[in-house]
């Protein structure tokens, strides 16, 4: 009877611990978004604050590792190149400031469990993604502000996410650079098949519609050859002249964004400080000229 007890019992935490390990965690939204006013960002800030009234009191908190190996990943491959792309340079040249910023997030990463989810994320990672990708990069103390009191308004943030903000808004940043980082690996990966089907005279039909891919080809080519690559986009409803300048104007803006992120990095460490958050939270708001809420330890707050 014992046994047959203790064998339930050992199938049922290795079920439970099977679910726990097999549960997929909801994957964060690695993609760029169209540039906001401040107006607009406000106004999305409110929608989000509205949908996300109904929340989980916990989840499955924030995955790491793909952020990670992919910002890696990135240098790596960049530490190994003779020139770099201007966007490339802005991305390789401020690597430290991005891997210790990281340091920091993977330290308090498992905290994120412990807080109210919607739609299986972080309410305060919801939140944090939508101001920095709104702006594309740009982040200002004024606007921070805002849009965390403009969420509160309709969803007050609670204790704990407040506290959280910071490695919530770091996350948001290497988000953003992970963005940009596998734009750096699929750059390269094109511009190097480009290269080899150069030097053996062939096109890659599945790749005519990859600007890199097209403008790297046709760079390696004399004018018969460039003709010959025109016409066959020409064949499959492709403007030449609007791939190439699509191309330039692509990597236009993504040195502009991640000079806007690593400039936004560096000046969020001068005003993103413990006083500030404190200011944030409608409960320190609320009793912040109370003696004994002042006197409570962290852990009586939250």
């Amino acid at each position: 009877m014992v046994i047959a007890l203790t064998i339930v019992s050992l199938s049922l935490f290795l079920f439970a611990l099977a679910f726990v390990v097999l549960r997929r965690i909801p994957s964060p939204d690695y993609a760029e978004k169209p540039y906001c006013t401040d107006e607009e960002l406000i106004n999305k800030v409110y929608a989000l604050s509205h949908e996300s009234r109904e929340s989980d009191r916990r989840g499955v908190g924030l995955r790491v590792n793909l952020i990670e190996s992919t910002l890696k990943k990135a240098q790596i491959l960049l530490s190994s190149k003779q020139s770099l792309l201007p966007f490339e340079r802005e991305f390789y040249d401020n690597f430290r400031v991005i891997a210790e910023e990281m340091e920091s997030v993977k330290v308090c990463i498992k905290d994120f469990c412990d807080l109210p989810h919607h739609g299986g994320l972080p309410r305060i990672y919801n939140l944090c993604q939508l101001i920095v990708k709104a702006k594309n990069g740009y982040l200002s103390k004024e606007l921070f502000v805002a849009s965390v009191k403009a969420f509160n308004e309709e969803c007050p943030l609670n204790y704990k996410e407040i506290k959280a903000l910071p490695i919530a808004l770091s996350y948001a940043f290497l988000e953003l650079f992970t963005v940009f980082a596998s734009k750096i690996i699929k750059t390269n990966e094109r511009i190097e098949q480009a290269k080899k089907d150069a030097i053996e005279e062939k096109i890659n039909s599945a790749l005519i519609k990859s600007s890199a891919y097209i403008v790297t080809l046709k760079s390696s080519y004399d004018g018969l050859k460039k003709k010959e690559i025109d016409m066959l986009l020409a064949d499959n409803g492709i403007d030449a002249t609007k791939v190439e300048n699509g191309y330039y104007s692509a990597l236009a803006r993504y040195e502009r964004t991640l000079s806007a992120l690593v400039r936004s990095l560096y000046e969020k460490s001068k005003w993103l400080n413990d006083e500030l958050i404190q200011r944030l939270s409608p409960v320190y708001e609320i009793y912040s000229s109370s003696e004994s809420f002042n006197a409570c330890d962290e852990k009586t707050k939250e």
